[in-house]
């Protein structure tokens, strides 16, 4: 269960969109882990998971900020990487649409 920290609710992601009601929320701004770029203590990022919650959750015309950081060098990966994460998430929208 969530608990409020700062004005802030503190939970898995997953489990707390999980029970939000569908097309409730207008914008998200988030900035997950990736690439290995910071220490996260164990935490491990269920992408697909976190984007379909994401959709879901999400109202009609809203908006998702999602804020990828390259680093130097590896921007030729992080480059590839961020195009597979645009278009899985282009796949997962023309799929629930659906």
């Amino acid at each position: 269960m969530a608990t409020m920290e700062e004005g802030f609710f503190v939970e898995d992601c997953v489990a707390f969109m999980s029970r939000m009601d569908e097309k409730s929320i207008d914008l998200t701004v988030t900035s997950p882990p990736y690439d290995n770029l910071r220490d996260y203590k164990g935490y491990s990022f269920d992408f697909e998971n976190i984007a379909t919650h994401l959709f879901r959750v999400t109202k009609q015309g809203g908006v998702v900020v999602w804020v990828v950081m390259l680093q130097r060098k590896r921007k030729l990966i992080a480059s590839i990487i961020f195009g597979l994460i645009v278009g899985l998430l282009v796949g997962i929208c023309e799929v629930m649409a659906m």
